[in-house]
């Protein structure tokens, strides 16, 4: 992973309680997007029927996602501001899940931690201890598993190579220069009010992909710097939650009536069968779970994005080459990556050709290097297989 690993590991506790299901993890995600929202709701002192809107158009952010988490831990972090006394430890501690969910708009975090309160050393030194509380705990776990040396190379050292090739801004995310001239308003206007302060630093959550995704989240924060500081009319109030409404169940009811039929539910796809997942996807997993088991005696290597999907429905063991995005290996990524299939040099390489010819994550030099170095010797569907020479 090139992110902290904080989100997976919470997010996994219910798996070992309740089994290997992805509906655990959304059962889970939900409870904890519902607590949000009760915590929201009682931030601003306002119906959220607006929020809602903007977690499921024009994208739905409803998924379980390490930035989603960041929206949940930025929330709490609000709400202690506001609300609770004698909060530093607890705004320690919720920042350095920051840090432990995405380590560079975790760090951002900390520089509002400290400079909100520079001229108190003692409630600096509180929020200090918070901080290094769960940041120590990790740091046990790694040495105990001796994956210290993986973590620094990958979550930090792998930033460089991913920051370098997945620079990304689309025009939609440029509509994140006004939400950033608003809040800095806020703040010239009522500059001791904290939390316009967190909000604005969230902002890096667009860095460096700065895409629909991204900014979409960007803009969930922004909606709680407008409600917190813009004393909106009852009769504004409630035009703006019956309209929300209305536009959730419309994007709802089209998002479904667009789904591919017959639907079929639940699937057979090992520990997927109740994500909704097209008939024809289905059809290409199950030919993919036929070819591995007339396979068994060979080792086989899928260097594409449906990677971890393909190795869980399997039930095969996660390993370094399941997901090659560039910064995912860590400093050196590519030649790590052409060093690991060498010593794999009689597995089975199923590639995706046309990853190719699109700009995305994904470590094309190492594609290049099977398609380079390799015989093909068939296709699956999309796929390419090919065996080293």
């Amino acid at each position: 992973m090139v992110i902290t690993p904080f989100f997976p590991f919470i997010m996994s506790i219910p798996l070992h309680i309740f089994g290997n299901n992805e509906i655990i993890v959304q059962i889970e995600n939900v409870l904890v997007m519902i607590f949000t929202l009760y915590i929201i709701e009682k931030l601003i002192n306002k119906k959220i029927y607006l929020i809602i809107l903007f977690l499921v158009f024009p994208l739905s952010l409803m998924f379980p996602s390490y930035n989603l988490m960041l929206f949940e831990l930025l929330v709490m972090i609000l709400y202690c501001e506001k609300n609770i006394d004698n909060n530093d430890l607890i705004l320690g501690i919720l920042v350095g899940l920051m840090i432990l969910t995405k380590q560079n708009v975790g760090l951002i975090i900390v520089i509002v931690l400290i400079l909100s309160q520079i001229k108190n050393k003692k409630r600096i030194i509180k929020r200090l201890i918070g901080l290094i509380i769960p940041i120590t705990i990790l740091l046990l776990y790694l040495i105990i598993n001796k994956a210290l040396y993986n973590f620094v190379d990958q979550c930090f050292l792998g930033l460089f190579e991913f920051g370098g090739e997945n620079k990304r801004i689309d025009l939609i995310s440029l509509i994140s220069i006004i939400y950033l001239a608003i809040i800095i308003h806020f703040i010239r206007k009522n500059p001791k009010k904290i939390e316009n302060y967190y909000i604005l630093a969230f902002f890096g959550i667009e860095l460096p992909m700065a895409d629909l995704y991204h900014t979409q989240i960007f803009n969930l924060a922004f909606l709680i710097a407008i409600l917190l500081n813009i004393d909106i009319k009852k009769e504004k109030e409630k035009l703006i939650n019956i309209s929300s409404i209305i536009l959730i169940i419309s994007s709802q009811i089209i998002m479904f009536s667009n789904l591919e039929k017959p639907i079929i539910y639940p699937n057979n796809i090992n520990h997927f069968e109740y994500r909704y997942i097209k008939k024809s996807n289905v059809d290409f997993a199950n030919e993919i779970k036929d070819y591995i088991n007339q396979n068994k005696e060979e080792k086989i290597i899928f260097l594409v994005y449906d990677a971890y999907f393909i190795k869980t429905f399997s039930d095969k063991k996660i390993d370094k080459l399941d997901l090659i995005n560039y910064g995912n290996s860590g400093k050196n990524g590519t030649k790590k990556n052409i060093e690991l299939i060498k010593k794999n040099k009689d597995a089975i390489f199923i590639i995706n050709e046309d990853d190719l010819k699109i700009k995305g994550q994904i470590d094309i030099e190492t594609i290049k290097y099977i398609k380079e170095k390799g015989k093909k010797i068939g296709n699956l569907r999309i796929y390419s297989i090919y065996k080293l020479e």
